[in-house]
């Protein structure tokens, strides 16, 4: 039953450490959307103003 628990315990901190790892990626994912997008409008503004 120690064993088992032991494992249970093991398995939730792993799980937590995923967790907040897909978290950090996903606020990095949005932080790179977000610097394209304003690339992609900056060459457009300098586009439009040819």
């Amino acid at each position: 039953m120690a064993a088992f628990l032991g494992a249970v315990f093991i398995f939730i901190g792993l799980l937590d450490c995923v967790v907040l790892a897909l978290i950090k990626l996903v606020n990095d994912a949005n932080k790179l959307a977000q610097a394209v997008k304003r690339l992609i409008k900056t060459i457009y503004d300098l586009w439009k103003k040819k």
